[in-house]
């Protein structure tokens, strides 16, 4: 029963980690933001060097980045005028790695607490020797 609970506990903290460590804030161009309209902006700098902060968050449709700025004014912004934005968005290489190390911990969890710490430790011992 505690071998269960354990390998359930270790399992959502890896799920948890994957769904929100996988994503990251980063530069994005004008382009990027066309190609992929789904990630959430967060500031945008325009080709005249303005800058917008959102709060908590814009979104491209129809040709411009709508959303709410800090001080509560409701802007569009067309997408020609963007140089450059701050967006969130889908890592890959952090998504392996949540991944991995979630797969990884979880099968060594599960063997300690199924076969017990003194057998693997005798058979870490011996891979090393």
């Amino acid at each position: 029963m505690q071998c269960r609970r354990i390998i359930a506990f270790t399992i959502l903290l890896c799920v948890i980690g994957f769904a929100v460590g996988c994503h990251r804030r980063d530069f994005i161009s004008r382009e990027q933001i066309e190609e992929y309209p789904q990630y959430p902006i967060f500031m945008v700098i325009t080709v005249e060097g303005d800058v917008y902060e959102f709060e908590p968050s814009a979104i491209f449709e129809e040709g411009m980045i709508k959303g709410t700025l800090q001080d509560g004014t409701y802007v569009e912004i067309a997408i020609a005028r963007v140089k450059i934005a701050y967006a969130q968005r889908f890592d890959e290489s952090r998504a392996g790695a949540f991944l991995c190390l979630g797969a990884g911990s979880t099968l060594v969890l599960a063997v300690v607490t199924a076969v017990g710490l003194g057998l693997l430790v005798l058979v870490v011992a011996a891979a090393a020797i």
